[in-house]
């Protein structure tokens, strides 16, 4: 007999006081890696910022790897604002790259402790996949008959160039602003693509 999904008010505020308790979980260690200026957070740390027992951090997150990458969808969410996966075409680049590039900033103590530790690598590798897939997904629809050997290198290089450490290069070695970083990164992607299309017939 299968069983049927409680949907009470009870279980909805069940759900609903879940949530919010994992939330604030996400948040204690945010405030932490921001404040510290350093991911290397530590897990009875978050739960007293979170105001919660040691042993609620490891229901929600059962070991330090499910920590990392909850932390790192934060990252995704911030830098997924407007990210155009339904239609995009190269023109679009340079606008949202600015306007990404801009999220993070308002974000950018956390996003630079993740720069300053082991475990702030651990959090950009958490993040990398998401942007991989959705990389590529761009880079399939803007050239269909792409070298399928060149795909992957093509993806990552793209993925070097619109990374928050080409942002703080630009943004503090070279003083280049946000829109015009935004605008050198967006010509590079774009050559970089433009070296895969193959001359079409008759041209």
């Amino acid at each position: 007999m299968t069983a049927v999904p409680d949907s009470s008010p009870r279980s909805s505020l069940r759900t609903e006081n879940a949530e919010r308790t994992r939330s604030r979980i996400l948040d204690a260690a945010v405030a932490l890696v921001t404040e510290q200026n350093d991911a290397a957070f530590s897990v009875p740390d978050i739960a007293t910022r979170a105001g919660v027992a040691l042993r609620t951090v490891y229901r929600y997150f059962p070991t330090r790897q499910h920590l990392i990458d909850g932390v790192a969808a934060v990252g995704d969410h911030v830098a997924e604002t407007d990210l155009p996966t339904a239609r995009f075409e190269l023109t679009d680049l340079a606008p949202w790259l600015e306007q990404a590039w801009s999220n993070l900033m308002a974000r950018e103590a956390f996003i630079r402790a993740q720069h300053t530790s082991p475990n702030g690598a651990a959090i950009r590798r958490a993040r990398i996949g998401f942007f991989r897939d959705v990389t590529r997904t761009l880079l399939l629809r803007e050239i269909p008959d792409i070298n399928p050997a060149d795909v992957d290198d093509t993806v990552d290089t793209i993925l070097l160039l619109v990374s928050s450490s080409s942002m703080f290069e630009l943004l503090d070695v070279l003083e280049v602003p946000t829109d015009r970083g935004a605008r050198l990164v967006s010509n590079a992607v774009v050559a970089v693509i433009d070296t895969h299309r193959r001359p079409r017939p008759g041209r």
